[in-house]
């Protein structure tokens, strides 16, 4: 699972450098910069995203446990959180 995320997050930053490069192409000239840095950032910035949702649900498990019920919109972010 972690490794899905890990790549979904390459290819979202893969795919925004692509389209600076694309808006360049379409302009004629440099309009934006791509910037391997940018990609890293975006990449990492994914990662951490992953691991901060992961940490968040394993502390909500812990605290609140595995059943609280049907209980609306707030049912649906337990189930999130728990799976």
């Amino acid at each position: 699972r972690a490794r899905y995320y890990v790549c979904a997050g390459a290819i979202f930053a893969a795919s925004i450098e692509l389209l600076q490069l694309a808006i360049d192409l379409a302009y004629g000239f440099a309009y934006r910069t791509i910037d391997v840095n940018d990609f890293l950032l975006v990449w990492f910035g994914a990662i951490a995203g992953y691991l901060l949702f992961r940490g968040v649900a394993l502390a909500y498990r812990k605290i609140i446990g595995t059943d609280i019920g049907d209980q609306g919109i707030w049912g649906h972010a337990h189930d999130v959180l728990t799976s």
